[in-house]
């Protein structure tokens, strides 16, 4: 089954990289995750002793930097950069947002003489904000491989009471994104391609959240049931012990544009698997990739609203990934500035460790 199948990294090499990072946690209003109705026990930082290291800073960009982390980072990794079309190419941009309820905030962006709104919500198009403005191009990572002493005793304590069949997975995330409602996403995100039936459900566990959603997407049990037991089947004919899966950007279009005032962005992640060959070197495994790219639709129907988030958050880092290269300073001004907006961006306690019980 899958979760035997795919294999968790992150290497020596990228753990190096992992530390405590200066960037400021969002403080905005907690949503709390309830693990009866998701069905999923999840193992909170508040359950190890002593400090607790979750932030993952990892930077990779280009095809070149990207493949190399093929089977040494597992996860989401989100480094594209957005163009505009033709109507809007060598505009300048100009970044502002207004407060929106209780709840939300507005972001606009002045191209040239068009002023332009976007519908993603703050808590997402925020978030890839700070997310762009960071060197760091790693989102999430699961990992099989405990880092702490902290974490190696829970691991002994854990694996003593529930065998050594089952997979404890150690989380780690982007400074901007750890303790958030889209780190959450992120991570559900990654973890459904190693057990989308299991892991489906992992979203029902969230409460009080319907007022940060837009329009969104509902789920049909039966439809979402089917779905994850076929790309289940479809990814077990080719998957073998030990590939690896990360959900990325790389070398996807993604393309802005101005559509009766809004900001449209166009452009998905995909996800992309690699096997380690005899030379000990990651390869990445076309036929697999493309087999998940034909059947994209089957992930959006398992869970709509985590795909959905997923896409929009990967576009608006596209996006402001233009507007970092295009004037640094201003995208950093703008972060800065947006204090008022992350006071209303959904935080969570996101799980230091996922179990996975063996099938």
């Amino acid at each position: 089954m899958l979760n035997r199948l795919f294999a968790w990294r992150v290497s020596l090499a990228s753990f190096l990289l992992i530390g405590v990072s200066t960037t400021p946690l969002v403080a905005g209003p907690k949503v709390s995750f309830n693990a009866e109705s998701a069905g999923i026990r999840l193992v909170q930082k508040t359950e190890l002793s002593g400090d607790v290291v979750s932030q993952l800073l990892v930077s990779a960009k280009g095809a070149s930097a990207v493949s190399k982390l093929h089977g040494t980072l597992t996860g989401v990794l989100f480094q594209a950069t957005a163009t505009p079309d033709d109507s809007l190419r060598s505009l300048p941009i100009k970044l502002s947002y207004n407060l929106n309820g209780d709840h939300d905030a507005v972001l606009f962006a002045m191209i040239g003489k068009k002023k332009l709104q976007s519908d993603v919500p703050a808590w997402i198009w925020a978030t890839a904000a700070r997310f762009a403005d960071h060197d760091a191009t790693a989102a999430v990572s699961l990992t099989d491989t405990p880092r702490t002493s902290n974490e190696k005793k829970f691991e002994r304590r854990w694996r003593a009471r529930h065998g050594s069949d089952d997979r404890l997975l150690w989380a780690r995330y982007h400074p901007a994104v750890d303790d958030t409602l889209m780190g959450f996403f992120l991570l559900t995100a990654d973890a459904m391609v190693g057990d989308p039936v299991y892991m489906r459900t992992m979203t029902n566990g969230l409460t009080d959240i319907e007022k940060y959603l837009h329009r969104s997407p509902t789920t049909d049990p039966k439809r979402s049931q089917r779905a994850a037991r076929t790309l289940d089947t479809l990814i077990g004919l080719s998957a073998k012990t030990g590939d690896c899966a990360m959900l990325n950007d790389l070398n996807e279009a993604f393309i802005f544009t101005a559509a009766n005032g809004q900001l449209r962005i166009r452009g998905i992640p995909n996800y992309r698997f690699s096997r380690e060959n005899q030379q000990g070197e990651f390869t990445e495994l076309n036929q697999l990739t493309a087999v998940c790219r034909k059947n994209r639709q089957l992930f959006a129907e398992i869970n709509p609203l985590v795909y959905k988030t997923v896409d929009d958050f990967s576009r608006c880092v596209a996006f402001f990934n233009f507007v970092k290269e295009s004037n640094p300073d201003q995208l950093t001004e703008f972060v800065n500035d947006l204090q008022p907006v992350l006071d209303r961006v959904p935080t969570i306690d996101t799980p230091i460790a996922l179990p996975l019980p063996s099938r």
